[in-house]
């Protein structure tokens, strides 16, 4: 269920405007360590989203996601430093099974 509670984070990031200081990591339980970013269209602010625990170098990329207003967002097309600078490569939570 490791993967399904990373995609529900999601909602609990734009839940909280971005802030996510009372936010528990999903697999290490760690409190204010997870980071994200959107990367996408400028126009449409529609893309994906990269996830992940600064703690334990977890987490999960979304595609199709949208950036809710005021929430940072790469434009596809910047040069590939600047995700790679604010995007690690963190270890990617999979789904197990079509239930998870």
């Amino acid at each position: 269920m490791t993967f399904t509670k990373w995609l529900h984070l999601i909602g609990q990031i734009q839940d909280a405007g971005g802030d996510t200081k009372a936010i528990e990591c999903p697999s290490c339980s760690a409190l204010g360590s997870i980071d994200f970013q959107y990367v996408g269209n400028a126009e449409t602010r529609i893309g994906y989203v990269a996830v992940w625990c600064k703690k334990c170098n977890c987490g999960i990329q979304s595609s199709r996601a949208q950036a809710p207003d005021g929430f940072n967002l790469i434009p596809f097309g910047s040069p590939p430093d600047v995700i790679r600078n604010r995007i690690p490569n963190f270890d990617q939570v999979e789904p197990v099974s079509l239930a998870d």
